[in-house]
């Protein structure tokens, strides 16, 4: 028999300002199966907004954790997680990548831009 496992990744995008004639573009859910490497990108056309933020919620229930963000180019993680890397240029675009994809990556993720921390 084979059993088939796989992890769902539900996407949305947070921003904290509203700004005319700008826009965002995400994929819609992702399906990976266990052990996969996730890529999961944020475009955006926000100008002047420097900070890139990834968020996961595991329920409906929990607040959001913050697993890291962007600055420009920089990389800056909240926690020491090893499976987690953040890359792009934050005024543009940022992927949050996850390696060795497990059940307990099953979540709704979210990406934020600022122009502020």
């Amino acid at each position: 028999m084979i059993q088939l496992n796989f992890i769902v990744f539900y996407l949305l995008f947070w921003f904290t300002d509203i700004s005319l004639g700008s826009s965002i573009d995400q994929p819609a859910d992702l399906i990976k199966h266990l052990g996969d490497t996730v890529n999961i990108s944020c475009i955006h056309t926000y100008s002047n907004y420097y900070y890139l933020y990834w968020y996961q919620q595991t329920t409906q229930k929990e607040s959001f954790k913050l697993l890291g963000h962007l600055y420009m180019s920089k990389f800056n993680s909240e926690k020491d997680y090893e499976r987690i890397h953040i890359y792009g240029n934050s005024q543009t675009h940022g992927t949050l990548q996850i390696s060795s994809v497990t059940s307990a990556d099953s979540a709704v993720y979210f990406c934020a831009v600022s122009d502020t921390v």
